[in-house]
Parts: C-alpha cells; sequence; structure tokens
C-alpha cells in the first residue's frame, strides 16, 4: 500500500484548516467590512479546497487498499474452489474402488446389492 498519498491527504487537510483558522484570524483582526469579506473569501475557498483535495487523496489511498484486499480475497475463494473439486474427484475415485473392492471381494464375480 502507498501510504505517502494518505500522509499527503492529511497533511493537506491540516494545511486546509490552517489557511481557514489563518483567514479567519484576517477577519478578526481588522474592522473594515470589505477587508474581511476578502479575508473570509480567500481563506474560507482555499481552506476548503485543501480540506476537499487532502479528504479525496485519503480516500482513494483507502478505496485502493480495499481493491487490492478485495482481489486477494477473490484469488483465496479461487483457490478454494479448485481444492474443492479436486477433493470432488479424489472422493469418487475412493467411492469407485470401495465399490470394485466389494464386488471383488466377493468372490466369482458375481455382484453385491447396494
Amino acid at each position: 500500500m502507498n501510504h505517502r498519498q494518505t500522509l499527503l491527504g492529511w497533511i493537506l487537510i491540516l494545511a486546509g484548516f490552517a489557511v481557514i483558522g489563518a483567514g479567519w484570524a484576517g477577519v478578526q483582526s481588522t474592522p473594515v467590512v470589505a477587508v474581511q469579506l476578502a479575508y473570509l473569501a480567500s481563506g474560507g475557498v482555499a481552506g476548503i479546497a485543501l480540506v476537499v483535495v487532502g479528504v479525496s487523496r485519503s480516500v482513494c489511498d483507502d478505496l485502493r487498499a480495499v481493491r487490492a484486499g478485495v482481489g486477494e480475497l477473490l484469488d483465496r475463494v479461487d483457490d478454494l474452489e479448485h481444492d474443492l473439486a479436486d477433493t470432488r474427484d479424489w472422493l469418487q475415485a475412493l467411492e469407485v474402488k470401495r465399490i470394485q473392492d466389494l464386488t471383488v471381494g466377493n468372490g466369482a464375480g458375481s455382484r453385491v446389492p447396494l
């Protein structure tokens, strides 16, 4: 698994919240409404964008890991199906051998009813 993508996602999320915090601090530091709106717009939009990109990176990495796990499980199920088919064939051969042993063991070639 590539944990760098998850780490990068968390860094972007933290950076987004830091930018939102910086924008809020800028809004609190000035009494002029026009400047407050500029701080709020730039800090809020950039911060939210960083959070969204960070979350998407983390989610994509998680989905990639889940997809790899599902692929491994499918391979194991496929192996199990092959093992079951081999066991079924072995049991059928064993049953045929048991029936042959019963017919031969009765002597004079007569068949034993089942």
